[in-house]
């Protein structure tokens, strides 16, 4: 459907509202990162921490899947408010707030973030408050596992034009795309358009991603007190490379 004075702008932070947040699971069906991140839960064991965890989807699988005790921690209250009411919330505990400030008395054996999630830190100095206070909350075992993508691959590039149509159920046909934009500060501006197709109306959202390279993140890890223990290019757990689309860090806490 074309731009008109049909479609309706709604918003300038599309997950923050409960009505729109619930649009996100839509476009983001259960995939291999989900798998992935499942198999460390079930790996390390409990108790659990989901950094970011958004609609709570992963976390209520997790705790499902596994009977472990999860903990989802998400800043944004549109989320929050889809996790609360979503099917299995009650086996979550969940906590609103940023993940440089959340606290819990709960130490974890393994936590993680996941959704490209790191890459909305948008500063080293955020970044290391954010792994410091992972840290904290790690059991003297546990692993903090997360990814951001490699910046060699330039991925937002790929980025602009219409997606696929999606069933929205109550909502109808939904469409996304985005609008790009590289910034002096090196962050990656995104426009992110959500069509209502059947009821001429669009959703705007707005953000900025970091791509830090992984010279970068290890010495975020290091000044946060974390040991990065491994590395993954993908989702089947194999060796970074240059060419990876993926950096996949597993982290513990310094000896």
């Amino acid at each position: 459907m074309p731009p008109g004075d049909a479609i309706r702008k709604v918003g300038e932070d599309v997950y923050e509202e409960s009505r729109l947040a619930g649009l996100y699971d839509y476009f983001n069906p259960w995939d291999e990162q989900d798998a992935f991140y499942l198999e460390q839960a079930r790996h390390y064991g409990g108790p659990v921490l989901d950094l970011g965890c958004g609609t709570g989807r992963l976390a209520v699988h997790i705790a499902e899947e596994t009977d472990l005790a999860v903990t989802g921690v998400e800043p944004g209250a549109g989320m929050v408010d889809v996790a609360r009411n979503r099917r299995g919330a009650e086996r979550v505990e969940w906590i609103h707030a940023p993940g440089q400030s959340f606290l819990t008395p709960t130490r974890f054996r393994v936590a993680y973030m996941t959704g490209h999630a790191f890459q909305a830190v948008h500063t080293s100095e955020e970044a290391i408050a954010l792994l410091t206070n992972v840290r904290r909350h790690l059991a003297p075992d546990g692993r903090f596992v997360f990814e951001t993508r490699n910046p060699e691959d330039r991925v937002w590039l790929r980025w602009t034009g219409d997606r696929t149509v999606v069933d929205g159920e109550e909502h109808g046909a939904l469409q996304e795309s985005y609008e790009v934009a590289e910034q002096p500060d090196g962050l990656i501006a995104l426009t992110h358009h959500i069509r209502l197709l059947d009821r001429d109306e669009e959703l705007l959202g707005h953000s900025r991603l970091r791509f830090p390279t992984r010279e970068t993140v290890e010495a975020e890890c290091a000044g946060a007190g974390l040991d990065l223990l491994e590395w993954y290019g993908d989702w089947g757990g194999s060796p970074l490379r240059e060419d990876s689309l993926e950096m996949i860090a597993v982290t513990g806490v310094k000896g």
